[in-house]
């Protein structure tokens, strides 16, 4: 794939997006990342070290429920139909 402009562009809107999306719910969700997995489990990571599991438990949800979704995605079988990447975009949850 060639990188244009439109690319690089899109993916600075995306990422300005997501982590606009992620401060707030950070700020405001106990801790929590919306979209960048890898943040909750180097958090979850870091309590469980220095505070130990009743600090940490906080953060099992919201991974379990990560990849749950996940799963439940990549074992969803529609041989008819293909589902399109704006799709996934808009529902990341679908």
């Amino acid at each position: 794939m060639k990188i244009t402009t439109q690319h690089t562009i899109i993916t600075l809107i995306q990422t300005f997006i997501m982590g606009s999306i992620d401060a707030f719910t950070f700020q405001n969700f106990n801790g929590s990342f919306v979209s960048a997995q890898t943040g909750n489990l180097v958090v979850f990571a870091y309590e469980l070290a220095s505070k130990g599991w009743t600090t940490a438990y906080v953060r099992v949800p919201v991974l379990l429920g990560f990849l749950l979704g996940a799963f439940f995605l990549k074992n969803i079988v529609i041989p008819s139909r293909k589902i399109d990447p704006l799709v996934l975009l808009c529902f990341p949850s679908a």
